[in-house]
């Protein structure tokens, strides 16, 4: 059986637990097994392979229940949000930049989520709900289009492991990640 042993200076096992001071959390075939003492933990899993460490905080992921599309931001893509209005002036729509993103060159629909789960999973962000913005990528009519994006970026979201990509996707814990972003992954 493969094991992992995540450990910190301090554990946040949820909402209702109290800190934890020099905590682990083991996984055991992909699942939170326990959660205690890392020394306790290390005495009894030799075995254990161990991420983390002194000046480390372990904690559930993180949810992103508003994201949209890409990793590259509008000012990346040269358009920012305006500032506020010059005195006198009328203020300007909400989200004015998403008429720009239309006229943009299109960003390659996989790849861009394939980049933006990245920072996602560095970030701490574990599962979200994707908010799609159409890029342009597709040829043809405006519904396969759609239809093609749509397609590539559940891809995207299934190769790179990120939970909530669909249904069929496998839930990968907060651990998991992490043991994936040291070269590992739970059950090698």
């Amino acid at each position: 059986m493969t094991e992992l042993l995540v450990s910190g200076d301090v554990v946040l096992a949820s909402a209702d637990a109290p800190p934890l001071a020099s905590g682990a959390v083991l996984i055991a075939e992909g699942a939170i097994a326990e959660i205690g003492d890392r020394a306790a933990l290390r005495r009894e899993h030799p075995g254990a392979r161990e991420v983390g460490g002194e000046g480390m905080l372990v904690l559930p992921g993180l949810i992103n229940a508003h994201h949209h599309g890409m990793a590259i931001s509008t000012v990346q893509l040269g358009f920012a949000d305006p500032g506020p209005p010059d005195p006198g002036l009328r203020d300007t729509p909400f989200e004015s930049w998403m008429g720009t993103m239309l006229a943009l060159d299109a960003i390659d629909p996989y790849l861009g989520t394939l980049c933006k789960d990245v920072l996602l999973i560095e970030s701490g962000v574990t599962s979200h709900l994707h908010m799609h913005f159409p890029s342009g990528s597709g040829d043809g009519r405006a519904e396969d289009a759609y239809a093609y994006e749509l397609r590539e970026t559940l891809r995207a979201h299934r190769a790179s492991g990120h939970a909530g990509a669909d249904r069929r996707a496998r839930r990968r814990s907060p651990a998991e990640h992490a043991a994936r972003d040291h070269g590992a992954a739970v059950g090698d």
